[in-house]
């Protein structure tokens, strides 16, 4: 069974805080699914544009401008912590390697110094989660921080997205190294598995942050070099690493999940080739694959429809 988040994001009327436990990784993965079929099954992003289409438009600055500016001013308060902060003693790598263990393996009562063994659908408290938990807080804050930016253009809320792409991405101390080479690890057993990868789906919210940053003074011509030749050294490791072909060929979630990142990092990175074998992919493998006949594709479908995902094992 796929092993669960810890977390979860919860507005709390000054923001998102991270919280409580979060859905299962069926639950989340099916919810993400919902969200990317819709928005590719849009014709403006899979043929070319007709005049006769008439997508309506909406201002999400005007609808969503307290919320973002609330958060914003919060996270301005939160300086930078990455995965350095929370050392991993029992990682296989160092301290700039991600690394996270699967949530439903214990420790075995009849060889309490063996290989873990698994307890399906119940997560285990001393597993190591933190520096899933540094990645979830950067995916809050960077958005709301550049979307603060792109609607205000005060230059401070950019400047303190900035500080968390150099600490993350670029400054030697403190950067993560783009593999996930020790994700999902389990005691005894394993260093790390290819479905860790779904560990990095909330950086898909950092780099559309970065991207719109662009337009800001405060990102140095360096500093975006240096972070889009990370998203492009992890790029290549998605897509050559054994990890990232086995997530790359699931029959589940974690193909999807695996479309969606790369796709975004492609469209970040400029990688077109990427970006069109992610295009190809979902329409000729994962739709026909992973949503169910009675749900119809087709150019013209609405975001009201109703995606039913097939269930999922691993």
């Amino acid at each position: 069974m796929i092993d669960s988040f810890q977390m979860t994001i919860k507005n709390d009327g000054d923001g998102e805080a991270i919280v409580g436990p979060r859905p299962s990784r069926r639950t989340f993965c099916a919810a993400a699914v919902g969200a990317f079929v819709p928005l590719l099954a849009k014709r403006r992003l899979l043929l070319p544009a007709r005049e006769d289409l008439h997508l309506p438009e909406i201002d999400v600055a005007a609808v969503d401008r307290t919320r973002i500016l609330r958060a914003a001013k919060r996270y301005l308060h939160e300086a930078p912590v990455t995965i350095t902060a929370f050392p991993a003693v029992r990682s296989a790598g160092g301290k700039h390697d991600y690394f996270s263990e699967g949530d439903y393996w214990w420790p075995d009562p009849a060889n309490p110094s063996g290989p873990y063994i698994q307890r399906d659908g119940l997560s285990n408290p001393d597993n190591f989660i933190q520096h899933r938990h540094a990645l979830l807080r950067l995916s809050v804050q960077m958005p709301a921080l550049s979307a603060a930016w792109l609607i205000t253009r005060s230059e401070h809320y950019a400047a303190h997205a900035v500080r968390h792409l150099r600490a993350w991405f670029v400054d030697e101390s403190t950067r993560i190294n783009p593999h996930l080479e020790f994700a999902q690890a389990i005691h005894g057993r394993t260093t790390g598995r290819g479905i860790g990868i779904i560990d990095t789906l909330h950086l898909v919210e950092v780099a559309r942050a970065a991207a719109v940053l662009e337009g800001s003074r405060s990102l140095a011509n360096d500093v975006r070099d240096d972070v889009k030749a990370w998203f492009a050294a992890y790029l290549n490791w998605m897509t050559t690493s054994s990890h990232g072909i086995e997530e790359r060929e699931a029959k589940n979630n974690h193909a999807t999940c695996w479309v969606l990142q790369v796709a975004e990092f492609s469209r970040y990175t400029g990688n077109a080739d990427l970006a069109s074998f992610c295009r190809q992919r979902f329409m000729a493998t994962l739709v026909p694959s992973q949503i169910a006949p009675k749900w119809q594709f087709s150019p013209g479908v609405g975001a009201h429809q109703t995606v039913r995902v097939q269930p999922v094992q691993s």
